[in-house]
């Protein structure tokens, strides 16, 4: 009788039952479907263009058992041994999360930061033909306001470190009115507490503090067991503004900065704007004293938005008197913004 040695039943036991579990992983990927592999087309044209051979690993990995569990435990491994995320994400001091788009950049930054700030000032003469405000708030790199949370040995390239500067003067060459958040979020930090905002006809309504899971956790995946050991989520006090009367029982209402226009502040920008998570719209209606109509969208980009308010029936129908256009200043040298906005110069 053959007798194996101790050490050596665990591998062969753990060999036999993957090989076992993955008999139905390939007769899943292997049936016929519609006279398509596994119900990718295989035609000449596709096989040609090595679309088949992605088509095929996605089917593939779909079917696997362990697709998750493989990539929860090479994770968890990256980041507990290693402090390395997937790539795309930079682990930095006290798991502060940094994203590798912030750090590029090259030799043609600068002319594609010219093209977008032209496209702005377009915007701000179109605008401004029609008797409406146009100011744009540059959203600062994460680099710059948490510098000191970078990961050791990393250093910010010369353009990215002075963007946010190059930026705000380049809006004020063009004559476009800017607001400095960088400068705000800089102060704030310094600040125990910002206090609250109000007006004659808003006030802001702090809710309960919630965490918020930000978008860069996608990068670090662990396994279920391990997920306390991995970055710690956001912790954000939601705000509302209501309206002060509604506060006091007052139906005369205060006075507004702009008159007795419905809605004469119309924001557009992106998903800092456009989740109410971050309380944008909220502090605006507070600090201005007016309503606020937010036609900001998530997933879009800066100009997306613009293109749509430009072209929609507000600006037709009922122009407001001021629009605020929040762009994060990372998105400003993306190539794919070219020719998102199509304005006459």
């Amino acid at each position: 009788m053959l007798r194996l040695p101790h050490r050596k039943i665990l591998p062969l036991a753990a060999f036999g039952t993957l090989m076992l579990a993955a008999v139905p992983v390939n007769v899943a990927f292997l049936r016929m479907e519609d006279g398509t592999l596994s119900g990718v087309d295989v035609s000449a044209q596709r096989l040609l263009s090595g679309k088949v051979t992605g088509d095929l690993t996605a089917r593939y990995n779909d079917a696997s058992p362990f697709k998750d569990f493989g990539i929860d435990l090479f994770g968890s491994i990256s980041f507990l041994v290693f402090k390395e995320a997937r790539i795309g994400t930079q682990i930095g001091r006290e798991g502060v999360l940094f994203s590798d788009e912030e750090f590029e950049s090259d030799t043609g930054s600068r002319a594609r930061i010219a093209a977008v700030i032209a496209d702005v000032r377009a915007v701000h003469s179109i605008l401004a033909s029609r008797g409406i405000t146009l100011i744009v708030a540059p959203v600062p790199l994460k680099i710059d306001v948490e510098a000191e949370f970078l990961p050791g040995g990393f250093g910010v390239p010369g353009e990215v470190a002075t963007r946010h500067a190059a930026v705000m003067a380049a809006l004020a060459q063009a004559g476009v009115p800017a607001a400095d958040i960088r400068a705000s979020l800089m102060a704030g930090r310094e600040q125990a507490a910002l206090g609250h905002s109000r007006t004659a006809r808003f006030e802001i309504v702090e809710g309960a503090p919630q965490t918020h899971e930000g978008d860069l956790k996608k990068f670090v995946r662990l396994l279920p067991a391990l997920a306390h050991l991995g970055p710690r989520n956001d912790e954000v006090v939601p705000v509302t503004a209501r309206a002060a009367a509604e506060a006091s029982g007052d139906t005369s209402g205060g006075e507004s900065l702009f008159g007795d226009a419905a809605i004469p502040v119309v924001l557009v920008g992106t998903s800092y704007s456009a989740d109410a998570t971050f309380g944008f719209e909220a502090q605006l209606k507070a600090a201005l004293g007016s309503d606020v109509l937010n036609l900001a969208e998530a997933g879009k980009g800066p100009l997306a938005p613009m293109q749509a308010f430009l072209s929609g029936d507000v600006l037709k129908q009922s122009p407001p008197e001021l629009v605020i256009w929040e762009m994060p200043v990372r998105f400003l040298d993306d190539a794919d913004l070219a020719g998102q906005l199509r304005v006459a110069r």
